[in-house]
């Protein structure tokens, strides 16, 4: 289903990354910082946590999530989001861009509803197709389990 994405209006703007082959994007009003991985990250990425300037950050594995492989490398980076309270950490291969709607680009932008459980749907974008996850579906799962 085609629909107006009314809620990218409440964005400052979307952070794009490229998470295996596919890329998503991620609300700036949630992001926290953009962090390269600590040398121990660097050869397997695994654990349920990251430190970093003194906290501890529960770390979820979207690759895992969205069945996606996991090559750790020069360009990884850690992606800190605030979400419903709790600072999250997603580890995604590559930033590629940060882009801020105007009312111009906003007329430009299709969205498609998922019925996913972990996809709230596609933004259709300059000819791209960039992901928008569920982020409370997948918080949820990576608590429980």
């Amino acid at each position: 289903m085609v629909s107006d994405f009314k809620e990218i209006k409440k964005y400052t703007g979307l952070l794009v990354c490229l998470i295996g082959d596919r890329e998503f994007c991620f609300n700036m009003n949630d992001l926290v910082q953009i962090i390269d991985p600590p040398e121990n990250e660097k050869n397997e990425g695994n654990g349920l946590t990251l430190e970093y300037g003194g906290f501890l950050f529960r770390k979820i594995h979207l690759h895992k999530i969205y069945k996606l492989s996991l090559k750790i490398s020069e360009t990884s980076k850690f992606i800190l989001l605030e979400v419903t309270g709790r600072t999250i950490c997603f580890l995604v291969d590559r930033v590629i861009e940060m882009i801020a709607p105007s009312e111009k680009s906003l007329e430009s932008i299709d969205f498609i509803t998922s019925s996913e459980p972990y996809i709230k749907g596609t933004i259709i974008y300059e000819g791209r197709r960039i992901l928008v996850p569920k982020l409370l579906n997948i918080i949820n799962l990576a608590l429980t389990s």
